[in-house]
């Protein structure tokens, strides 16, 4: 629980911080816009080729690379000044977001008892 609360601190920064961050950089919001839906289009191109293939690695061996990636890849908008270098970071940790939330919630259902597997998915 504490390992996703962790990263779920980091994913609200997508929400909260990371307008206010571009916009200090003099990135308007239609960029802003066409930086975010790099996102989506990452998860949707990559994630139904990506994740099956990570199952093969070992769930317990990639959830913590994927949140390295993930967790450190948001940190390196602290660094990107440019709308380029916010894509190829965005580009970066949606990678980790693509492999961890799948087998995160993989992991959590093989864990739960069959009767109470909703309760851990809401926790």
């Amino acid at each position: 629980l504490l390992a996703a609360f962790a990263i779920g601190l980091v994913m609200i920064q997508f929400a909260s911080t990371l307008g206010p961050l571009l916009r200090a950089d003099g990135i308007g919001l239609e960029a802003f816009g066409r930086i975010s839906a790099v996102n989506g289009l990452i998860i949707v191109l990559v994630q139904p080729w990506l994740v099956p293939r990570l199952e093969q690695w070992g769930r317990y061996r990639v959830i913590p690379l994927a949140a390295l990636l993930f967790c450190g890849g948001f940190a390196l908008h602290a660094l990107a000044d440019r709308t380029w270098a916010h894509i190829a970071v965005i580009s970066c940790w949606t990678l980790g977001e693509v492999a961890i939330f799948p087998l995160c919630n993989a992991v959590v259902s093989d864990l739960a008892h069959e009767h109470a597997r909703g309760r851990y998915q809401g926790l």
